[in-house]
Formats: C-alpha cells, sequence, structure tokens
C-alpha cells in the first residue's frame, strides 16, 4: 500500500512539473491526456487486485531489447576497434612494430604478434600499454 501511495505522488509531481514546464498548445494538452490515463491506471491498480486481478501494464517488447543488446554490441566493438587501433599507435610510438592484433571477447585475450626480438624490457612495455586499453584482457605476446 505505501508503495502505491508513493507511486500516485510520484505521478502527480511529475505531471504538475510537466504542465508547468511545457508551454500552452497541442502537445501541453497530449501531455496531460497521457498523464491522466496514467493516473487513472495507477488508481484502479489496488481495486483489481482486491477483486483477485492482476493490471499488468508491460511496456516492454522482447524485440526492443533484443535491438537495444544489438545496438550495445556494435558500441562494444566500436570501442574496441578503436582501442586496437590505439594499442597499435602507442606501440609505434614507443618504437614497436605490431604485425598482428586479435581479440577474443569469449576468452578475454588479445593476441598481438611483434615484429622485434623478445626482451622482458619490451614484455613489460607492451603488457603495460595493453593494460591501458584492456585491464581485463589475458595478453599473448608473440615474437620476430
Amino acid at each position: 500500500m505505501g508503495q502505491w501511495v508513493i507511486t500516485v505522488a510520484g505521478i502527480a509531481i511529475l505531471s504538475v512539473i510537466c504542465d508547468v514546464i511545457l508551454p500552452e498548445g497541442q502537445t501541453r494538452k497530449y501531455v496531460k491526456t497521457v498523464f491522466g490515463i496514467i493516473v487513472t491506471l495507477v488508481m484502479i491498480q489496488p481495486i483489481i487486485g482486491f477483486f483477485g486481478g492482476e493490471l499488468n501494464v508491460d511496456v516492454s517488447d522482447k524485440t526492443s531489447i533484443e535491438a537495444q543488446e544489438h545496438y550495445l554490441q556494435n558500441i562494444q566493438n566500436k570501442k574496441n576497434i578503436i582501442a586496437i587501433e590505439n594499442v597499435k599507435r602507442v606501440a609505434d610510438e614507443n618504437g614497436y612494430k605490431v604485425k598482428d592484433i586479435s581479440l577474443s571477447t569469449i576468452s578475454k585475450s588479445l593476441k598481438i604478434k611483434v615484429d622485434c626480438v623478445y626482451n622482458s624490457k619490451s614484455e613489460e612495455t607492451l603488457t603495460t600499454i595493453v593494460a591501458r586499453y584492456f585491464p581485463d584482457y589475458k595478453l599473448i605476446l608473440t615474437w620476430k
């Protein structure tokens, strides 16, 4: 019951704020109508629950959720591409010729083929560079 009162109060406050902010015109009328419908649904929810029914207003759509997941995956892929380019650029600036980089998001590993002779300083430098852009990834280095 307490949650219901808070919900009604929150919607009422939001409605008043929108009423004050919106200019006169058609948009204001539509917004007031939408808020009126929402307030009505929230107000009758306990009554429907009292008679054993359930009012579920589900505005989510499975396809839109899948589309959002696809969008977020695309964003992550673009971030990874930019991070790989930055690793190549910074390694090049430090004198390391990177021949190939392959990223595995499943195993969270980054494989780098470097065109130089192995030494511990080189490994430490490249590990530091990669950790800046891929902190949670395991680094696998292949040397010339």
